[in-house]
Formats: C-alpha cells, sequence, structure tokens
C-alpha cells in the first residue's frame, strides 16, 4: 500500500479484521458452516511506510486486501483510512476514497479488459473522474513510461503482453489518479517476470520505492543483496533499539523463536 508523505500519522488501521464465507448445503441452501479465511487480523499503516504481508499460498492475503479496499464486506472488525471507517461507509461515502485507495490485482490478465486498448484501460479511472481527454491522453502516456512501458503500447490489447508486461499495465491504472495507498496482491511480479531485464529492474526501481507497496510475497519483501540476519536486524539498528554484539544476540534468539 502506498503512502505519499513521510509523516507519522495513521493512514490505515485495520483492526480485528474477520473475513468468514458460509459454506451452504442442500436444497433449501442451509448454512452448514464457514470458511475462516481471514481471522482477527490488525495493523497500523503509517504515512510513508511498506509493509510487507508474508504467508503461505491460500492464508487469505488476498481476501484481506480485498476486504480493505470494500470488494467485499468484513464480518467483523474495523478499517479506517485516514480517521475515516471504511467498513461501515456507505457506497455514497466510499467513492470519493476510491481516488486515495487503488489495488493491483493478482490476475493481470483477468483485471484487464481484453476488447479495450491499453491507452483506454490505463485512462478510464482519469475519465470517470472528470479529466480533460486532452489532459487523460498525457498522463496515460507518462504513466506506461513510469512503470516502464513504451508508448508504442497504448493502442495495442493486453493479449499482446506477456504476463509482467500486463501487470505493469494493471499498475500503471492504479497509479492514474495519485492515490494514497496501494495495495497490490501480486505486485512482485513487476520485478521477478522473466521478461524483466536487469536494465529494466534497475529503470524500475525508482517506482518500486515511491509505491511503497505492501507485498504479498516473501521475496519481494525481502532484499536480495543480505543476509537473513542483516536482514531480521535491519528494524532494530534503524530505531536504535540494539548495536553490535547486542544486536547479534536479539537476532539470534529470533531466528531460534521462528525455527
Amino acid at each position: 500500500m502506498t503512502a505519499v508523505d513521510s509523516q507519522s500519522e495513521s493512514l490505515l488501521e485495520v483492526e480485528h479484521v474477520k473475513q468468514h464465507f458460509p459454506i451452504r448445503k442442500g436444497v433449501l441452501n442451509t448454512v452448514a458452516g464457514h470458511v475462516h479465511a481471514v481471522d482477527d487480523v490488525s495493523f497500523t499503516l503509517r504515512e510513508g511506510e511498506t509493509l510487507g504481508l508474508v504467508g503461505e499460498s491460500g492464508c487469505g492475503k488476498t481476501t484481506l486486501s480485498r476486504t480493505i479496499m470494500r470488494l467485499v464486506d468484513a464480518t467483523a472488525g474495523a478499517i479506517r483510512f485516514r480517521g475515516r471507517d471504511v467498513s461501515r461507509a456507505s457506497r455514497r461515502e466510499l467513492a470519493p476514497l476510491r481516488r486515495e485507495m487503488q489495488m493491483v490485482f493478482q490476475d493481470p490478465y483477468a483485471s484487464l479488459n481484453p476488447r479495450k486498448r491499453v491507452g483506454q484501460i490505463v485512462g478510464m479511472p482519469l475519465r470517470r473522474h472528470g479529466v480533460a481527454p486532452d489532459e487523460a491522453d498525457r498522463r496515460v502516456l507518462e504513466l506506461l513510461d513510469r512503470v516502464g512501458l513504451s508508448r508504442d503500447h497504448v493502442n495495442r490489447f493486453p493479449h499482446e503482453f506477456s504476463g509482467g508486461q500486463r501487470q505493469r499495465i494493471g499498475i500503471a491504472r492504479a497509479l492514474a489518479l495519485d492515490p494514497r495507498l496501494i495495495d497490490p496482491t501480486e505486485g512482485s511480479i513487476l520485478f521477478r517476470g522473466q521478461d524483466v531485464s536487469h536494465a529494466k529492474r534497475r529503470q524500475l526501481a525508482p517506482l518500486r520505492r515511491e509505491m511503497q507497496m505492501v507485498f504479498q510475497d516473501p521475496y519481494a519483501s525481502l532484499n536480495p543483496r543480505k543476509r537473513v540476519g542483516q536482514i531480521v536486524g535491519d528494524p532494530l539498528k534503524r530505531q536504535g533499539v540494539a548495536s553490535g554484539s547486542d544486536l547479534r544476540r536479539q537476532v539470534q534468539e529470533l531466528l531460534e523463536r521462528v525455527g
């Protein structure tokens, strides 16, 4: 999720969120039980922070993202965006918030309209929010540059791109309105796709830092150039909690606790 400013105020607060889906059986479609997709999740994301959601496949990361974005209603708990309760907001109250909260969907092909050209897909949020056509066209070209795609791609259809390129189209669409929060359910594909060369990775690195995304992939949230001990110890060093031998001791204790 993306935070624009570097202030310490909370951008997103998730408190004891639960998402349970009913299991229905029989001719009468009665509820026989519930699938506990998300069970009592709480965290706070402040302005300028990056949060990584790490877990095995099927543990509820994407469901949590969809719940935060109000694509599905939470079973219980509270979700506050910049102090406003999103979980209980009406459709009318949610409308202006959609501009500030954007999502990059997990499937880069299913989330793109196969009958629309790239320029139409990326420009749709701009048109829906009343941006003038000429300004929207200029903005679309800037966004394609920003995510490492060619301006010549503006008139192509989604099926003409690789999976990684489609994901970048989705990211360009999410960035169109300059949101304060971006939740890419599988944003790491932008940097892990086989079609992304070393030069392209360097080109996209500033975008990755700028987006301050909540990654749902353990490899995307870790620095491949650092050892595990360095990665674990970084937050302790930044907060001045420990240094030297004391830092090594605390890192070792943390690693032992997680097995």
